[in-house]
C-alpha cells in the first residue's frame, strides 16, 4: 500500500531535525557483480544511514531519495511513534501507535519523482515488537526514532538484487520457482494479517471483511 508522505495526521508527530540535502549519497560499501555473459555490468550501492533520537526515519531518508530511488534493506533500533496508513475507505487517514517498540522488520521504497518534487511517496512496511511481546505494524507514513537507529539502504530494488543474484550465481540444481513465490506470498499474508490486527486494536471504527 502506498502512502503519501508529508500529509498531516490527526495527531502531531514529534519534531525531527531538518538536515541539509547531501550532495551525493555516501557509499560505505560497494557491492558489484562480475562481468555477466551479456557483456554488461549490474551493480548496486549499499550504505548505512544513521538516524538520531526523535528524528523521523522516513523524512531522514528523503534527501537520499532525491538523488535516486532507494530501497530499504533493514534497520535496527527502537521507535516511539509510528503512523500507519489506513485503507482508502477508512473514516480517518492514519492510525497512530505510541510507546517503546523494537524494529522487527522494515522494507520498501521511497520515491521522489523528478518532475513533481512535492509528490514524494513512501512504500514502506514496518513491523515492530512491543514490550508485551506482540508484533504490530503495516505500511507507514511516519516513524520516529526513540534511540539511535541504523538504516541500511540501497539504490537497487529487491527485485533487481534477486535478478542479479540469479544471473551471477546460477544453481546447479534447478528448484521449482513456485517454492519461492509461495514463500513470498505467505510472508505477504502474514504481514497483511498483522496490519489488520493492528488497525483493529487501535481503531475500532475500522472493519475488515
Amino acid at each position: 500500500m502506498n502512502g503519501k508522505m508529508g500529509q498531516q495526521s490527526d495527531e502531531v508527530p514529534l519534531s525531527g531535525c531538518n538536515l541539509p540535502v547531501p550532495t551525493a549519497m555516501g557509499m560505505d560499501n560497494e557491492l558489484q557483480t562480475n562481468h555477466l555473459e551479456e557483456g554488461k555490468y549490474n551493480s548496486f550501492w549499499a550504505t548505512v544511514v544513521p538516524v538520531d533520537t526523535s528524528e523521523d526515519i522516513l523524512e531522514k531518508l528523503i534527501p537520499y531519495a532525491a538523488e535516486e530511488e532507494i530501497f530499504i534493506l533493514g534497520a535496527s533500533g527502537e521507535v516511539s511513534y509510528m503512523e500507519l496508513v489506513n485503507p482508502p475507505d477508512a473514516p480517518v487517514a492514519n492510525t497512530v501507535l505510541k510507546g517503546n517498540f523494537e524494529i522487527s522488520a522494515i522494507e520498501g521504497n521511497i520515491v521522489w519523482p523528478k518532475t513533481h518534487a512535492k509528490n514524494k511517496e513512501s512504500h514502506v512496511t514496518v513491523l515492530v515488537a512491543g514490550s508485551d511481546g506482540g508484533i504490530r505494524g503495516g505500511p507507514v507514513r511516519s516513524l520516529i526514532a526513540k534511540s539511535s537507529i541504523k538504516v541500511f539502504v540501497s539504490t537497487a530494488s529487491k527485485h533487481d538484487v534477486h535478478d542479479m543474484a540469479s544471473e551471477e550465481y546460477p544453481t546447479k540444481i534447478e528448484l521449482p520457482l513456485f517454492q519461492f513465490h509461495d514463500q513470498a506470498k505467505r510472508m505477504e499474508d502474514v504481514v497483511d494479517q498483522i496490519y489488520k490486527a493492528t488497525l483493529k486494536e487501535l481503531n475500532q471504527t475500522i472493519t475488515f471483511p
